[in-house]
């Protein structure tokens, strides 16, 4: 595809798109258009297991921790083909990458010993110390500058993710395909950071790229305005070998300058907060965990600008988020997917019943639902009830099914060809 861009001095970017592009957008924006049927592609398999991890913070962190536990004690992540992860969730993610090839899976019962050692505990101390969104900004202005995103980087790579490089996730035949999500902000488009590569649809990917894992979660987590954007100089972009395998899309339609010399990142919550996408095309069984922030009634304290800004943003994601979890629940209403849910707003009592001791009541359940998302240490009070909240969500979730339905083998092997 050659380059179809001009950008004059101080003017924008024209595209001087194909007839067969623009009949193609047209047809995109139909109105009545039908999705493809059964939602799914030619990389489509049935019996493939996808976890998603929700973006939210710290506290979104702590929430998939408790769920990642339940997982672990079920016997359940030796099964998992696939993870895709959103801005907190990114944090959980990487680091249960990081160490999936130390974890001790016994292989009658699929439960590793060694899961809290490695994964809970260092979570858990990460996010009880790290002060990252105040301090990031502050450090850009001691010379030489570095934009605050850079700073948060450096704190992820220091502090919990061991100085690991993006090529440390697991390969071919040694665990499930990490996806990092992050926001391309000139595009629009999802950005994935994976082992091998980092792909953006519209404009190609960067093959072998060599990059820090915490490149990825910082990129995944770079909530604009204060920690974005995080502008990534790339390698070379490259055309996708299968274009089939992009579904309908074909070639990227952007594969040209400036977007191909480097990636202007956001939080991967402002294209998809649950991280879906990577998953449900792909996997026929879906586990999701969402630790989406809060949306209450408010009884608004001042009616400036920025406030109500601020208010109709909150209502413009949460809006997106509902519409992507309506789609996800007809899916598996129609019986296209098997489906696990669960959601640090819901009561998990309203949704299955729970082990003894298991679950939040009372005043302990309206507060975990109340923390901020930040990146600012947490009470050791506000960290337990998370783990916990997190735990009861994944129990009373996966309660509705039977024990086999998210185990259906051992997976220690994963299509990393599959996209």
């Amino acid at each position: 595809m050659s380059d179809a861009g001009v950008e004059s001095a101080g003017g924008p970017l024209v595209l001087d798109q194909s007839p067969e592009r623009r009949a193609q957008l047209t047809q995109e924006l139909a109105y009545g258009q039908t999705p493809p049927s059964g939602f799914t592609s030619s990389k489509f398999r049935e019996e493939d297991v996808g976890l998603c991890l929700s973006g939210g913070g710290y506290k979104a962190c702590l929430y998939h921790a408790g769920a990642l536990q339940v997982l672990n004690e079920q016997g359940l992540l030796p099964s998992l083909a696939r993870v895709a992860s959103v801005s907190g969730g990114s944090i959980t993610a990487a680091r249960l990458g990081l160490v999936w090839k130390q974890l001790a899976f016994d292989k009658v019962t699929g439960v590793a010993a060694n899961f809290d050692a490695l994964v809970t505990d260092p979570l858990r101390r990460f996010c009880q110390s790290a002060w990252l969104s105040v301090p990031s900004v502050l450090k850009q202005a001691i010379p030489p500058y570095r934009p605050p995103a850079w700073h948060l980087a450096d704190s992820y790579h220091d502090l919990i993710l061991d100085k690991a490089a993006l090529a440390d996730l697991p390969g071919e035949g040694e665990g499930p395909r990490f996806t990092i999500l992050s926001t391309n902000y000139e595009t629009l488009s999802a950005v994935r950071f994976e082992r091998e590569r980092v792909r953006d649809w519209r404009v190609g990917e960067w093959k072998s790229p060599d990059l820090r894992l915490a490149d990825a979660v910082a990129a995944s987590s770079a909530f604009p305005p204060v920690l974005a954007p995080l502008v990534m100089k790339t390698g070379i972009i490259t055309l996708f070998d299968n274009p089939a395998g992009q579904g309908d899309r074909g070639q990227p339609d952007l594969h040209m300058q400036p977007f191909t010399q480097r990636f202007k990142l956001v939080d991967g919550g402002v294209y998809d907060n649950l991280g879906l996408e990577p998953v449900w095309k792909r996997a026929g069984r879906i586990l999701v965990s969402n630790a989406g922030n809060r949306l209450d009634y408010q009884v608004p304290k001042s009616l400036q600008m920025v406030s109500q800004l601020g208010r109709v943003i909150s209502l413009i994601h949460r809006q997106a988020e509902t519409n992507r979890v309506r789609s996800l629940f007809d899916l598996s209403h129609r019986g296209e997917r098997k489906l696990a849910y669960w959601s640090l707003r819901a009561d998990p009592r309203t949704v299955g019943s729970l082990p003894p001791c298991e679950g939040l009541e009372g005043q302990d359940l309206v507060d975990v639902m109340m923390v901020e998302v930040d990146l600012k240490p947490l009470a050791d009070r506000a960290v337990d009830l998370l783990i916990r909240h997190g735990r009861a969500g994944a129990l009373a979730s996966l309660g509705r099914h039977g024990p086999d339905t998210f185990k259906p083998e051992p997976r220690s092997q994963t299509p990393q060809g599959a996209v």
